[in-house]
């Protein structure tokens, strides 16, 4: 019983969507299948777009080989610390307040980054390649090869006669830590 109700009520439904699509051919009409013809239209756009997307994506997927020695996309808004391991990028907008030593040790190196701050320094973290450590990822040098990159982060202490933005920027610079990372090729 309710079968059948159902299956009327979707014939009757359907019925009434095929007398409203062909309309008598009035300016009702004709806008609608004009509006349709536009979206229709639209739709080819759209997909003519998403198809230039898609080949632009296989592109830069096809070239990452070529991409993985160049610098970040971003272009000013990074110093590089060269190294014989490969290049490490940090944001420049640190550079007045960063100082980064580098520290040689059979084939480890570390990298020192502290930070300056009222003609005090303080320890941000170390970035240390071929190390012991947890693996924050891999450097690839000039040769192909690549090297294991760990990083040790340091507790900022004795921060006592800093302002908050002082502190604030101490702490940002450490967390710029996460721009090293992303950013290793």
């Amino acid at each position: 019983m309710k079968r059948k109700m159902i299956q009327r009520a979707m014939a009757g439904f359907c019925i009434g969507i095929l007398l409203t699509g062909c309309g008598t051919g009035d300016s009702t009409g004709a806008q609608t299948n004009a509006k349709s013809v536009e979206s229709t239209a639209a739709a080819e756009q759209t997909q003519e777009q998403a198809a230039e997307t898609e080949q632009t994506a296989a592109s830069a997927e096809e070239n990452d080989g070529a991409e993985e020695q160049t610098a970040p996309a971003e272009a000013a808004d990074y110093m590089t610390i060269a190294t014989d391991f490969g290049d490490i990028y940090y944001p420049d907008q640190w550079m007045e307040f960063i100082q980064i030593d580098q520290t040689t040790e059979g084939d480890v190196l570390t990298l020192l980054f502290n930070a300056r701050v009222k003609d005090k320094e303080f320890s941000l973290f170390h970035v240390v390649i071929n190390g012991e450590g947890d693996n924050g990822g891999l450097l690839t040098d000039a040769n192909g090869e690549t090297h294991k990159v760990s990083i040790e982060m340091m507790e900022i202490e004795d921060t006592e006669g800093l302002s908050s933005e002082e502190q604030d920027r101490l702490y940002a610079m450490q967390e710029d830590v996460n721009y090293i990372i992303e950013h290793l090729k």
